[in-house]
């Protein structure tokens, strides 16, 4: 899996060659079709390994409120998903990542990382920091929706292509997530949320994981 990962990681998940990564690992095509039924199967592992980590991540932020908690972890996919050379970056087919999430394994974990991030809704409902207006499961929705950035956002990192302006749309996407959930939104300021919440130091791994230092 780490071959994988390091694979799709620098070439795309399309570029993803079987042979080439049977060949890394020392072992035959038929070997490796042992413990991957199909091209598309290894990278719905992959996938549900990101997935995982997320859910991990966020198991993780104990010592964090829920709203900080939610915060950081969409921060942490946002990262995870459209920075230059990260993992998820692979994975730049719109329509392979439509197939791989209609799979059955990955919606399952799917749904776990929603379990978590509902009973941290519930949580942070629960001691008066996010609203009670809006369903825990609407709030546990929208994080979902958020991790993929709109078509004008990947339409002026392609053109501009610069650090600063993913991190621009990511503090914005981060900010718009707060002042939806938060309980006293309106007393939020409007200065960049980079500045009202603790951002975690990010490392990458040679894998194409991130880890965090908080």
């Amino acid at each position: 899996m780490l071959n994988a990962r390091q694979m799709i990681q620098a070439e795309g998940a399309s570029s993803l060659n079987m042979d080439y990564l049977a060949d890394s690992v020392g072992i035959s095509k038929p070997t490796l079709y042992q413990h991957f039924k199909s091209k598309e199967d290894l990278l719905a592992q992959v996938l549900i390994e990101s997935v995982i980590e997320l859910g991990q991540y966020v198991a993780a932020m104990t010592e964090s409120s829920p709203l900080v908690r939610l915060k950081t972890a969409l921060r942490y996919w946002l990262v995870n998903r459209y920075s230059r050379n990260c993992l998820l970056t692979g994975f730049e087919n719109e329509l392979l990542v439509s197939t791989l999430y209609k799979r059955s394994d990955v919606i399952a974990a799917k749904r776990q990382v929603f379990e978590q991030l509902t009973d941290i809704v519930e949580a942070g409902k629960a001691c008066g920091e996010l609203t009670v207006t809006v369903p825990s499961l609407m709030i546990s929705a929208m994080f979902i929706k958020l991790t993929t950035l709109p078509a004008v956002a990947l339409t002026t990192l392609n053109a501009e292509g610069d650090e600063q302006t993913l991190a621009t749309w990511i503090d914005g996407v981060v900010l718009l997530f707060e002042r939806a959930v938060y309980e006293n939104a309106s007393q939020t300021s409007t200065q960049s949320v980079a500045d009202s919440v603790d951002q975690p130091d990010v490392q990458q791994t040679s894998s194409g994981k991130f880890t965090f230092q908080t």
